[in-house]
Parts: C-alpha cells; sequence; structure tokens
C-alpha cells in the first residue's frame, strides 16, 4: 500500500474503515469509506479493498449468501523526515460532522495553524530530557462564535506533553464555525493531535 505524499508531508496517520460486500461469487462490491482521515488516504484504502484477492463467500444455514464487512486499515508513519512537530486535525463526532456544509478553518486558512504551532510551540524540558517523543491529542470544541473551549486530553504521554498541548490550544488564533445545510453556524468538536519531533525543521501546510 502507497502511502500518498501529501499525506507524508502533514504527518497524517489514522485508522480508516472500509465497508464492503463479499458477494456469493466472493468477489468485493459496494465498497464505501464509513471513517477516514483524508489527505488521498481515504481513496488509497478503497483501492486496496477493491483489489484485494477473491474471498470465501459467507453462508447462513447452508446457503451461499451476500455478507457485508467492515475492515479496518492504519496509516501509520515511521523513519518519516525531519520535521519537529506534525499535525493532524480531524472530526471528534463523525455523525455531528455529516451535517456540516462548512468545516471550521481559522480565520486565515489552515496553513495559520502549522504557523502558529511551529511558532510557538514548547519542547517540554521534561521530554526533552527523556527523548520523549510521539503522538499526544486533544478534544476541542469551536463554537459556533468560532472560540475555542472544553479542551481534554485524550492521550497520556506525559512529561509535561498534554499541558503544552492544551497551552497552545487555549491560545489558539480564532477559528471561523461550521455551518450546517442550511447556513446556520454551528459548534463543531475537533481533536488535534501533535507529533511530537526532536529534530527541528518547519512545517508548511
Amino acid at each position: 500500500m502507497e502511502y500518498p505524499e501529501n499525506a507524508k508531508r502533514l504527518g497524517i496517520v489514522g485508522r480508516i474503515y472500509v465497508q464492503f460486500v463479499v458477494d456469493k461469487e466472493g468477489d468485493i462490491t459496494e465498497v464505501k469509506v464509513l471513517k477516514g482521515i483524508g489527505a488521498a488516504c481515504d481513496s488509497v484504502a478503497a483501492k486496496v479493498v477493491r483489489n484485494a484477492p477473491n474471498w470465501k463467500p459467507g453462508k447462513h444455514e447452508g446457503k451461499v449468501v451476500k455478507v457485508r464487512m467492515v475492515l479496518p486499515i492504519v496509516f501509520s508513519l515511521h523513519g518519516v523526515p525531519d520535521k519537529k512537530v506534525y499535525i493532524g486535525i480531524k472530526p471528534a463526532d463523525w455523525e455531528k460532522f455529516t451535517v456540516l456544509h462548512k468545516k471550521p478553518i481559522l480565520k486565515k486558512g489552515m496553513p495559520q495553524l502549522t504557523t502558529y504551532l511551529n511558532e510557538n510551540f514548547n519542547y517540554p524540558e521534561a521530554a526533552l530530557k527523556d527523548s520523549i517523543q510521539g503522538a499526544v491529542s486533544v478534544r476541542f470544541t469551536v463554537s459556533e462564535e468560532g472560540k475555542v473551549s472544553h479542551i481534554t486530553p485524550l492521550t497520556e504521554k506525559g512529561y509535561g506533553c498534554e499541558e503544552e498541548l492544551v497551552r497552545l490550544v487555549e491560545n489558539m488564533p480564532e477559528w471561523k464555525p461550521g455551518k450546517d445545510y442550511s447556513g446556520y453556524k454551528i459548534d463543531t468538536d475537533l481533536i488535534l493531535t501533535v507529533y511530537f519531533r526532536l529534530e527541528e525543521q518547519d512545517l508548511t501546510l
């Protein structure tokens, strides 16, 4: 499976859920991405499923039947390029996210998030001392006024990493709120993942 170059550059990782049907002949049909991570990874995952070898068809009470299945496909970066901070951002509630017509974005565009993090990120001293690296995630809400609230760490990396990410989110620039299909502004929960790396180099989106 080829990792999309844009996803590598952005440090996008995560688990994609692909639904498909194994028909009575064992062929794979009706491939659909239920939950994705974007950056061309979703289409790559769907392609992997479509091109998979035939399956042994399912049976029910001795009769061959079609079976609907869901396959998780994990995108994980190992030996990534030298960069200090890698960013991944995704909706926290996929059911609510489907009603969105416009996603929340920073007022000056999402590249502003990269600039802000690289300019304000401070590697925790305890993490530096013990060479701690890896993914740290927080969940937060972008309100209908574009304000950030309800910041909750989702990981337990320790060494001050969660505290640093919470600090960064608390001081983020203002957002443009998400809108539903009727054009109304709505609260949106997001998950921000930052990949702590010890090498220093600017990151661009």
